[in-house]
């Protein structure tokens, strides 16, 4: 194991190649064998290694040595597949039900894993089967459960009653259980019972105990709503821990919120601002003055300032706006920070955050006064005792402005040879490699430096000789590596790869350092050798995996996608990350290209491996992005992956799942079946299944929901009008009642003015969202089925021009005027954000109306 866990894979084959001539079949030693095999990148066989003990297990019972249990952890734990070992587990503690521990490890691989709804099924059954310590399992499963999988939220009232029955039957109540118990009912909003039960278990024995028990009573009655409470907790804790800006500032929202006037989050994060500004002036005047001045450091001041302006920036976003004032607030608060703090360690750490959050000018400003004093300063001078710090903090903050806005490489080189004197202590040289880094990004900071052989020549030369003041230097030897690579110097890049002590290598400071220079490269093999090598650690850079994605995309080389994301779903076997990945980059390549995309034939086949890769994912978790996956149904034009779509939904059960009994998601569902069995021309009627779910839901729906009620009886009509056009031989008088129907929902949908026929803003705004959700959900269905049926010349009645072409051009019409009068009104800001939004899209469905009108035409030119 310890030659594999530092990579030696060739001395480790050797070793298991010994031992199984020594003790053959011993199975610990075959689990082994498949590490290295999976690591050389020969998964398959390492699978069917692996494979083949499950149909031993019934006869073997090595299955259950220590040993090969261990083996088994070690082969899932490199793969990060803790699901696959959580089925081990439960399947050695189906055969020997006495044995508690092996469900107890299975539950918690389950945890590990993600699978939160195994997981509970797991603690049920060990509640079920031994005694009632092992309900906090189940508890905790279930809240799991909810929180991550978006399972249905009575599961919690079920956990709120079986801790309660934990606790009351219970003699002895172990202090995790509470915190637990305590968290369960912060989920389902009953502070006072969490009180309550903090009140009568929680250990005061030590201040440290004290102090949590303090934060758990603070934070509880903040959140019910308990300010003045809430204060006085926070006044103990910050006498504990004066440093802390969490709790000053929570201590001034507790006082905003007290006060009368403050009845909105914007008026009281304000009051926040202005109030800790007073603070800060009369804490520079005299700090005896009041309780909090006295103790009040600067930076805890500057802290609660930005963290105030971050709230509200982030509050102002989600509703869809950008205030520039704050911005111009936080501006200000960091200029007074580094003016004040820049000496401190901590000053990059501290800022970081918040200089995401400025505007591209006051990033720019800040950029040029940093650079000031390089060109002002002597390199000795800033590299002095007195202004090390400084200098570094202040170049790792340009570093997050803007990533080519250090200063020049000489100037750099010269900063280097500085640090670089013997008489340095350890700790120093660390601030040595970091300026090697710097040089390296400043000579390959455009696209042009880092495809030229002499700039990258010119990197080695420079890290060559930081590798003589620092050989132990990870990070330097990697990016040796990775340019003796890009150079075809393979065997430098290997003896570099060689000379490394891979045990001692951090992730995530290799991510940091390493992948934000590949991907400014704009270059594939930088990359491939990036993933590959990351391979061989932790594997945890998920982070930049989607911004690689987009990156290989850009380029148009869509293996090096593929490799990037099979390589991370082999990670961490991730398929929410994985759609999400391709998702995304699907929706660049769709905004880039619509236009031009019905002129060509097609995506190449690369990019359609690419985009059935997450078709699986898709179908059954991304309920929410349909309108992407139609319009890819439609442009992709590929009848494989529509009956590959298929097939997986009539292949699964999702219909009886919990999920599923909402009737927004078991309603998209079935539309997107039928509109897929549509397109391949496997129906001629609704099928039986979806009648029995339009009447049956029509039926039980309540007559409060009748936005439910309205949207089932839409799309009812929709399917069965397009049945009648299906149908050959029908006549043409049930084609029109059908089309009537469905064509007078449609209108009382896309309608926008009250029963008198006035227009008014105050009705629109109210029925805003549902109204531009059906107008733009019913026009892409109604295109995509005449696009359809017009592409693929089908014979149909004089019905599908007059009757689909023309009301889709009086919806998009009236859609727009009502667009253009809320940007000419005072109206609600998010209405116009909205609105401005939603224009663009009624532009892109005029022009699919009038290319399919031209393609009509031209196929039925009578």
């Amino acid at each position: 194991m310890e030659a594999i866990r530092v990579q030696n894979l060739k001395q480790a084959w050797k070793l298991a190649i010994g031992l199984d001539q020594k003790k053959p079949g011993w199975k610990a030693l075959e689990v082994l064998k498949a590490v290295i095999l999976d690591k050389w990148g020969r998964t398959e066989e390492a699978d069917r290694i692996v494979a083949g003990f499950y149909t031993e297990v019934d006869s073997n019972s090595d299955w259950q040595e220590e040993e090969t249990l261990q083996s088994l952890q070690f082969f899932y734990g490199e793969r990060r597949d803790w699901s696959s070992l959580a089925q081990v587990y439960q399947h050695l503690w189906t055969r020997s039900m006495n044995h508690s521990s092996l469900g107890e490890t299975c539950v918690l691989y389950y945890i590990r894993g993600k699978d939160y709804s195994e997981a509970q099924k797991a603690a049920n059954k060990l509640y079920r089967c031994y005694s009632s310590h092992y309900m906090a399992w189940w508890i905790l499963s279930l809240l799991l459960q909810v929180r991550y999988e978006k399972a249905d939220s009575r599961i919690l009232i079920l956990a709120g009653k079986l801790g309660n029955k934990y606790i009351t039957e219970s003699q002895s109540v172990s202090p995790s259980f509470i915190r637990l118990y305590i968290l369960l009912l912060e989920q389902l909003r009953d502070y006072e019972q969490a009180k309550e039960i903090a009140r009568r278990y929680f250990d005061l024995s030590s201040d440290v105990k004290k102090k949590d028990y303090m934060e758990c009573f603070a934070n509880l009655c903040y959140q019910n709503g308990q300010y003045e409470e809430a204060l006085q907790y926070y006044e103990q804790l910050i006498v504990q821990q004066l440093e802390n800006y969490h709790y000053w500032y929570m201590w001034m929202k507790c006082q905003m919120w007290m006060k009368s006037d403050c009845h909105f989050v914007e008026s009281y994060l304000r009051n926040i601002l202005e109030q800790t500004n007073q603070l800060f002036s009369r804490a520079q005047v005299n700090s005896q003055q009041v309780m909090e001045c006295k103790t009040l450091q600067k930076r805890t001041l500057y802290m609660i300032q930005m963290e105030a302006c971050r709230e509200e920036i982030h509050l102002w976003e989600k509703k869809g706006l950008q205030v520039d004032w704050i911005s111009q607030d936080l501006y200000a608060i960091i200029r007074q920070y580094l003016n004040d703090m820049s000496s401190l360690p901590c000053c990059s750490t501290d800022l970081k955050v918040f200089v995401s959050l400025l505007k591209p000018n006051e990033r720019n400003q800040l950029w040029e006064e940093f650079l000031q004093p390089f060109t002002i300063l002597s390199s000795s001078l800033l590299c002095s005792k007195e202004r090390i710090f400084t200098t570094i903090e202040r170049l790792w903050i340009l570093l997050s402005l803007e990533p080519f806005s250090l200063p020049c490489m000489n100037t750099l080189l010269d900063h280097y040879h500085q640090l670089s004197r013997d008489d340095l202590v350890p700790f120093e040289h660390q601030y040595a490699d970091g300026f090697i880094l710097l040089v390296v990004n400043q000579l390959l900071c455009s696209l042009e430096r880092c495809c030229s052989p002499r700039y990258l020549l010119q990197a080695i030369h420079v890290l060559e000789l930081g590798k003589q003041a620092s050989p132990y230097a990870v990070e330097l030897r990697l990016f040796l590596v990775l340019f003796y690579a890009y150079l075809g110097c393979f065997e430098r890049a290997i003896e570099e790869w060689d000379g490394m002590e891979l045990k001692h290598i951090q992730t995530l400071s290799l991510s940091f350092l390493l992948g934000p220079f590949l991907y400014r490269w704009y270059d594939v093999n930088g990359m491939r050798w990036y993933h590959k090598i990351l391979s061989l650690f932790e594997r945890e850079h998920i982070e930049e995996t989607p911004q690689g994605i987009f990156l290989a995309i850009r380029q148009q080389s869509y293996e090096t996608a593929l490799d990037i994301i099979q390589f991370q779903h082999k990670v961490d076997h991730s398929e929410v990350m994985l759609s999400y990945s391709i998702y995304s980059c699907h929706l660049f390549l769709f905004d880039q290209h619509r236009h031009s995309i019905r002129s060509a034939k097609g995506f190449s086949s690369d990019w359609l491996r690419l985009v059935e890769m997450c078709y699986r994912s898709l179908f059954i978790r991304q309920w929410k992005e349909e309108t992407c996956l139609l319009e890819d149904l439609y442009i992709l034009d590929d009848r494989s992956v529509w009956k590959k779509g298929l097939g997986i939904m009539n292949a699964e059960s999702w219909l009886d799942s919990d999920e599923m009994r909402v009737y927004r998601v078991r309603l998209e569902y079935i539309n997107l079946r039928l509109l897929l069995s549509f397109l391949l021309g496997e129906w001629t009627s609704l099928p039986h299944g979806c009648v029995v779910f339009f009447e049956s839901a029509i039926d039980s729906i309540p007559e409060d929901k009748k936005e439910c009620y309205d949207m089932v009886d839409y799309w009812y009509c929709f399917w069965q009008w397009i049945s009648v056009l299906c149908r050959q031989g029908e006549e043409e008088s049930t084609g029109n009642e059908f089309y009537q129907r469905w064509y007078s929902k449609w209108q009382s949908f896309v309608s926008w003015k009250k029963m008198d026929g006035k227009e008014t803003l105050e009705y629109f705004p109210q029925q805003f969202p549902k109204w531009i959700y059906y107008v733009h959900q019913i026009g892409l269905y109604g295109l995509l089925s005449i696009a359809y049926l017009v592409d693929h010349r089908k014979q149909s009645s004089s019905i599908l021009v007059d009757d689909w072409i023309t009301p889709c051009r009086t919806g998009v019409m009236e859609w727009q005027s009502a667009l253009q009068v809320i940007l000419s009104t005072p109206v609600d800001e998010k209405y116009r954000l909205l609105a401005k939004t939603y224009t663009e899209k009624v532009q892109q469905l005029q022009q699919d109306i009038q290319y399919l009108s031209k393609l009509y035409k031209t196929l039925h030119p009578t």
